[in-house]
This record gives structure tokens, sequence and C-alpha cells, in this order.
């Protein structure tokens, strides 16, 4: 899961002697909510519209001692002046995971990507990156979804994907979760090709392993809070 296939491509940009008005008229334009802001071709920041709006109020502020219109004060002002500078930025071999947690520790809404000489090649969004987990996981409405107790990763699951095989239904994805019980109790998250799950939870019971109603598990998880 690399950052070159999700991020948005082509991303909007504009230089840094170019104005606010300018800036918020490509935002308009493009429908976008942070452009990339670039310097002979090379990024040296990024505006969003949270910059837009703290420009605009300050931008205010002075037009009551100024005696000019927000408008005139924005067609002069430059974005360089408002923009978050010398941004965080993602290259495009890097992984998803590593997007995730930046996203996670900063709070960030889009994430510029460049190459090796700082030019601007897409930008990947927090929109992006849940498209792509959405990919990743197999969710649409032709799927369905078991939640397997298992004691073992490997050898479990490994069991677990024989009975599945034998019955001739696809694995789209699958995944491991530590649910909060005491002891913890690891569940593997199996996506299925097929409406119907009945069929593989009634084979995987008959192997012996349990199936997690989410409901009882949700009561549960209330009792042991």
């Amino acid at each position: 899961m690399f950052v070159f296939n999700w991020m948005t491509s082509t991303p909007v940009c504009v230089n840094t002697q170019d104005t606010l008005l300018k800036a918020e008229e490509s935002m308009k334009t493009h429908q976008v909510n942070q452009i990339l802001v670039q310097d002979a071709g090379k990024l040296v920041g990024i505006f969003s519209d949270r910059d837009l709006r703290d420009a605009k109020t300050s931008l205010v502020y002075m037009s009551s001692f100024q005696g000019k219109t927000l408008k005139d004060l924005m067609e002069s002002a430059p974005v360089v002046s408002f923009m978050t500078k010398d941004p965080i930025t993602l290259y495009p071999t890097d992984t998803l995971e590593d997007a995730l947690s930046i996203f996670n520790t900063h709070r960030f809404n889009g994430l510029p990507v460049v190459d090796e000489d700082a030019r601007p090649l897409g930008i990947l969004t927090k929109t992006d990156l849940l498209r792509a987990f959405e990919g990743v996981l197999g969710i649409n409405a032709n799927t369905s979804r078991l939640e397997v107790l298992v004691a073992d990763k490997t050898s479990d699951t490994i069991r677990v994907l024989e009975a599945v095989k034998r019955l001739g239904i696809e694995v789209v994805s699958l995944l491991f979760e530590m649910v909060r019980k005491e002891p913890p109790q690891l569940v593997l998250l199996l996506r299925l090709a097929t409406i119907n799950p009945l069929p593989v939870r009634e084979a995987l019971e008959a192997e012996g392993f349990e199936i997690l109603d989410i409901r009882k598990h949700w009561l549960d998880l209330e009792a042991f809070d």
C-alpha cells in the first residue's frame, strides 16, 4: 500500500507571488480544501481553508484602519504570508501506514507528495486514505464479515482459510484484533465474497472455532468495564 497508488495527482498549486484572492479562487474552482504553494517549481508551503479563514480575520481587522475593503486587501496580500511553511511531506514510495501515523500525530487533513527535488507530485488527503483502506478491506455490498476467536495467528488462520476454501468462497481480506477482555482475546476479522456467511460460520463452528456474536460481545465489554 504505497502513496503513489492513492494520492491525488496533479495537485492544485499557486506560486509564492500569487495573492490570497487568487488562492481562494483556485480553491473554489477546484473544490479543494488545501492547495500547494511552490517557488521555482519546488514546494515551499501548503495553504488550507483554515489558513484562509485566519487570513480573512486578520485582513478584516486591518481594513477597519486602512479604509479598504477585504477584497482590496486580498488582491494585494501574498499567499506566502499566510501559508504553512515547510510542511511535512511524503514521497510516492512511502507507505500508507507511514501516512496514517503522520495524520494521527499531527491532525493534518492533507500531506503534499514530492519527489527528491521537492517538486510537488500530488497530495494525499484523509479522504484518499479512507478510500485506500476501504479498497484494501474489500468493503462493498456483496461481502460479509465474520469475527473468529483464535488462539494462534498462524495455525488457526490456516485452518480457517482451509475451511473456507472447501466451501469455494473467496476470502476478500483478513485482519487481527485484540479485544478488551481479561485475558485479552485474539479475533480474526474475516471478510468474505458472499452476502450469506452462514455456511462458513457453520463450517468453522464444526471445526471447533467460536464465532464472535457482536451483540453478546458488546454486553460482555460493558460488564467488563
